[in-house]
């Protein structure tokens, strides 16, 4: 998030302390630009559909939020942000629609025929569910990283993929 003072740009490792003082007014609002979480569909498991739809719905946006900006932004179900010329709210619902449901990551996973092995990793005939994640390097990214690779290991609280870590 894009937090501008009379000074400029508050760093967002001090917003929660700018919020905090009551000398302080900030105005907030949405920006042109956002983050997103692009996956490589040409390589396995990542070009099965279903696959990348069960990752959509393990995600919990405010989390990354919270974790990454400090509760700055808002989270986004639509590939345009609420300050983007063409932004469409109904989108954004349908979006919405497909995300933050642990429940459905597992039951898109059972449906496609994995199962929960010995080490409480999902795996299609005994191949553990692997996928490397990949984080930008500015302000806030690695602990978005750290959170996306959490949410990727526990849907919920039981590891769902083999490895989710900072990609190479």
């Amino acid at each position: 998030p894009l937090v501008m003072s009379a000074q400029g740009v508050i760093p967002i490792e001090y917003l929660a302390e700018a919020r905090a003082n009551p000398s302080i007014s900030i105005e907030e609002g949405f920006q042109i630009s956002l983050y997103h979480l692009a996956m490589n569909n040409q390589s396995p498991p990542l070009d099965d559909f279903d696959i990348r739809l069960a990752i959509g719905f393990a995600l919990d946006r405010q989390d990354l939020l919270d974790a990454a900006y400090a509760g700055g932004g808002a989270p986004s179900y639509s590939p345009l942000s609420p300050a983007t010329i063409g932004y469409d709210p109904g989108v954004e619902e349908y979006g919405r629609r497909l995300s933050d449901d642990p429940d459905e990551t597992r039951r898109i996973l059972e449906a496609k025929g994995y199962v929960l092995n010995a080490d409480g990793i999902y795996a299609l005939n005994g191949d553990p569910l692997e996928f490397s994640l990949m984080v930008r390097s500015d302000p806030g990214a690695p602990e978005a990283g750290g959170v996306l690779a959490a949410q990727a290991r526990d849907v919920p609280s039981q590891q769902a993929f083999a490895s989710a870590g900072r990609g190479r």
